[in-house]
């Protein structure tokens, strides 16, 4: 069974949806502020995970990668690693549930 899809603005590291379910990730977009801003997203519910994306951020501006129409999937679940000069971490996914 496939989840809806979700777009969400994360400010500060954690979970994108469902902590441990399947995460498809299909855009991100980060804003920084007068530093490029740091956005990693790894591969579980923590922030040990494995980084499986890392953007090059942009200073004071907006930065998006999309990931086609059928995304990227995070099988163990989907942690935004994300630093303090990122103003806004816009992540749209969805959980999968097996």
């Amino acid at each position: 069974m496939i989840g809806s899809t979700n777009t969400v603005n994360i400010l500060a590291d954690g979970v994108v949806g469902r902590s441990g379910y399947p995460t498809r990730v299909f855009q991100l977009t980060v804003v920084s502020d007068a530093t490029a801003g740091e956005s990693l997203l790894r591969n579980g519910a923590t922030v040990s995970g494995a980084i499986w994306v890392n953007p090059t951020n942009v200073i004071s501006k907006s930065a998006t990668v999309n990931f086609g129409e059928e995304g990227i999937l995070f099988p163990a679940g989907c942690y935004a690693d994300i630093d303090v000069n990122c103003l806004g971490t816009l992540i749209t996914y969805r959980n999968e549930e097996v």
